[in-house]
């Protein structure tokens, strides 16, 4: 298969090749998220989200300017995501072969991301028993309220278990959610990226197979529904 030599523009620059470029804008992107305050804060700083409070101060003093944001964390950039996507991808595509299977999709995201569907399962888990126990908790207050039986310091604790109850069961879902939120960004990245540079690649013969709907409808309408249903994978038990 012929490969995309490189580009460049109308001015003459020298050309550069995909690759090279990839990776010297993934270099200069590792030495710069080193600044982006979220690696060096606490877990409740990164909860409460206040490490953007530098940038609403700067907003609110002057107009932003790209230079005022900071660059994402090699763990959260587009390589990575797309890394980790295509090495996955070619592993199993060799075990399929092998065994005369084309490779699946579905299994190479499950190989992927295996850890963190099973980690935000367990706190979809975790919501559903802390819902599943508030109801005896109320039964509890009632029967409290009514009898007034074993003191006030009973009627505290009731009140108190509840609230952490409470507590505990939003946030077990909201974490969840921003988990399965971000698998999805990251396999949607992943796959727009590789999609993109195998379309580079293609062959004459190979582009009268595939359109440039066909491959814009990949990126764009595909790439975008399997981020919608990432989200949602354990509603389905």
């Amino acid at each position: 298969m012929t490969k995309a030599k490189g580009f460049s523009d109308a001015k003459g620059f020298s050309k550069v090749s995909y690759s090279e470029s990839v990776d010297n804008s993934a270099e200069n992107n590792t030495d710069a998220c080193h600044h982006h305050p979220i690696l060096k804060s606490s877990v409740l700083t990164h909860f409460m989200v206040f490490w953007i409070s530098p940038l609403f101060v700067i907003a609110n003093k002057r107009q932003l300017v790209d230079t005022d944001v900071w660059s994402l964390p090699p763990s959260d950039n587009v390589h990575h995501a797309y890394d980790k996507f295509w090495r996955t991808w070619e592993a199993m595509s060799i075990e399929s072969a092998r065994r005369n299977e084309k490779a699946s999709l579905y299994r190479v995201l499950v190989r992927c991301y295996f850890r963190e569907f099973v980690f935000s399962g367990l706190l979809q888990l975790a919501f559903m028993l802390f819902q599943l126990g508030q109801p005896f908790l109320i039964i509890e207050i009632v029967k409290y309220i009514a009898t007034g039986n074993g003191g006030i310091g009973l009627g505290i604790g009731l009140v108190l278990a509840l609230g952490c109850v409470s507590l505990c069961s939003s946030l077990s879902l909201a974490i969840g959610f921003y988990l399965n939120r971000i698998i999805g960004i990251e396999i949607k990245a992943g796959i727009m990226t590789a999609v993109y540079k195998q379309s580079l690649n293609l062959t004459s013969e190979s582009r009268l197979s595939y359109s440039v709907g066909q491959i814009t409808n990949l990126v764009a309408i595909d790439a975008d529904k399997i981020f919608i249903a990432v989200q949602f994978p354990h509603f389905l038990w």
